[in-house]
């Protein structure tokens, strides 16, 4: 126990979690830590802080006596213990530098430390003995930013990233311009090879004279006797 001070470690936090029962947590800690009981140790009535977790060690009671006085039980080890104060002198173990440096008030540096070590002590006992414990926990900060060498691995790497975006779209484009220039060439090739001949006057009227070189043998006019003449004489010198 120490004097009433400004320090986080003594503002307790009480988590309802049902009907009378609560989790023990410090504005120090935050919700990660809460008031917990150890099975494992030889006395199971040592309390720590530990990781918040859905165990009966956390579960605390707060049972009225009076009306302004309360008891506490823990539900690992049934309402027939509670916490207790006592006046042993060994509950001095830890001194009030060491208490005071690792329970530092909250400030905007304690968030810069790279490493932060803090001892948490918690007495508890029974009306028959009493028990000190403490625990060692360190935690890391996290940077603040990310460092140069980081942000220029970005920047790289979105450049990069573009241009392989612009060199694909090129790629893409020649493609398609080349398969397109082949299939017009393809194209005009074809309509070049269906083209026939056709005559000048091909779509003349039915009845409009033929050109002479169209003109057929069943076409021609039929040959003129001029040599009659010349018959009637050879015959009248026959009949001479």
């Amino acid at each position: 126990m120490k004097p009433i001070s400004r320090n986080t470690g003594q503002f307790w936090q009480f988590v309802h979690l049902g009907e009378n029962i609560y989790k023990l947590q410090t504005r120090f800690l935050g919700n990660k830590y809460s008031l917990d009981i150890n099975p494992n140790s030889k006395d199971k009535n040592i309390p720590h802080m530990a990781k918040t977790a859905l165990v009966t060690g956390q579960r605390w009671w707060i049972s009225r006596l009076t009306d302004s006085t309360y008891t506490l039980s823990n539900e690992y080890n049934g309402v027939s213990w509670a916490m207790d104060i006592s006046s042993s002198k060994n509950l001095e173990t830890v001194s009030d530098s060491t208490y005071y440096t690792s329970h530092q008030s909250e400030t905007s540096d304690w968030l810069n430390n790279e490493t932060t070590t803090m001892n948490i002590s918690t007495t508890i006992s029974s009306t028959t003995f009493s028990t000190t414990s403490s625990s060692d926990i360190t935690t890391t900060a996290l940077p603040k930013s990310l460092s140069g060498g980081a942000i220029a691995g970005i920047v790289i790497g979105a450049i990069v990233g573009v241009i392989l975006i612009v060199l694909i779209a090129y790629i893409i484009y020649k493609y398609r311009k080349s398969c397109a220039d082949k299939l017009q060439k393809r194209s005009k090739h074809s309509n070049n090879s269906s083209v026939r001949y056709k005559p000048e006057n091909s779509r003349a009227d039915v009845n409009s004279a033929p050109p002479d070189e169209y003109l057929t043998v069943d076409t021609l006019p039929p040959p003129q006797r001029k040599n009659q003449q010349f018959t009637d004489i050879s015959t009248r010198q026959i009949g001479r």
